[in-house]
């Protein structure tokens, strides 16, 4: 009796596992090939083999687009880099806050944000950085996340960048210089901190005086403005009198000439 009650039980067994070892083969093959990754055109693709940078050099470490095989997790991961992609983030460590008021006339250097010139004047800057990903095992491996270090490194050029100059340099003709200048020294900082980035461009979308003195720079840049255009209108008009009184020397000297060679000839005659 104990023997016709078990083999009903035996024979469903027997029939699940004729079926199921196919699954499990199926599963263990999926397994197996989950380990492909497709990389993408505009990316390269370094593997982390028990948490560890697969490749001696960069050449090992980086794997161009196509497919790539490696083992499935958790023995190996892959971190797609897109190294071509040109991005952008905004950095407002030294800009005056949104909520500023133009009635306000002091500055509260925990709210504000500034940045001093050589000559001690406050002025606010906006900037926006242009990256790219120049390597992508530090960039996926090494230290804080790199955006952060970006925007540490920019402001802190910024900042180095625009002390060193008098404030009618920093908001008029030297603001190109002033970009190159700190592009180069936060290109540096990013190496020294292993951030795995390029600066591709840096653009000061905000250079300005506080918002309480804006009226009086914008004054001065006027009177600045207009003793320029004075002073290119009476040099121009210095060069035009200059050489209306050549001419009129001129005429004169010859005229003086013809007279005394007259004279001369009814002289002597």
């Amino acid at each position: 009796e104990l023997s016709d009650l078990v083999r009903p039980i035996v024979t469903l067994i027997d029939i699940a596992w004729l079926r199921m070892h196919w699954w499990v083969a199926a599963m263990v093959v999926l397994y197996l090939v989950s380990g492909t990754t497709m990389v993408k055109a505009d990316e390269v693709a370094i593997v982390l083999r028990w948490g560890r940078l697969v490749g001696a050099g960069t050449a090992q470490q980086e794997h161009g687009p196509g497919l790539l095989f490696t083992f499935p997790r958790p023995m190996d991961r892959v971190v797609r880099v897109p190294t071509k992609k040109v991005s952008e983030v905004a950095i407002d460590a030294l800009a005056a806050s949104s909520t500023e008021d133009a009635s306000w006339t002091t500055l509260d250097p925990i709210v504000q944000g500034y940045a001093l010139t050589g000559d001690r004047n406050i002025v606010h800057v906006k900037l926006v950085a242009r990256y790219r990903i120049r390597d992508a095992a530090e960039w996926a491996l090494y230290g804080p996340a790199p955006e952060n270090i970006l925007r540490v490194e920019v402001a802190a050029a910024a900042t180095r960048a625009i002390g060193e100059r008098g404030v009618d340099s920093v908001l008029a003709e030297g603001r190109k210089d002033l970009a190159a200048v700190a592009l180069s020294r936060a290109q540096a900082g990013l190496d020294m901190a292993h951030a795995g980035l390029e600066l591709v461009a840096l653009e000061f979308t905000g250079l300005l005086p506080p918002q309480a003195l804006a009226s009086d720079f914008s004054a001065v840049q006027s009177a600045y403005i207009g003793a320029e255009t004075g002073r290119k209108e009476a040099a121009a008009y210095a060069s035009t009198i200059v050489s209306q009184a050549e001419t009129e020397r001129n005429s004169a000297t010859k005229d003086a000439q013809e007279a005394e060679a007259t004279d001369r000839a009814t002289a002597e005659g």
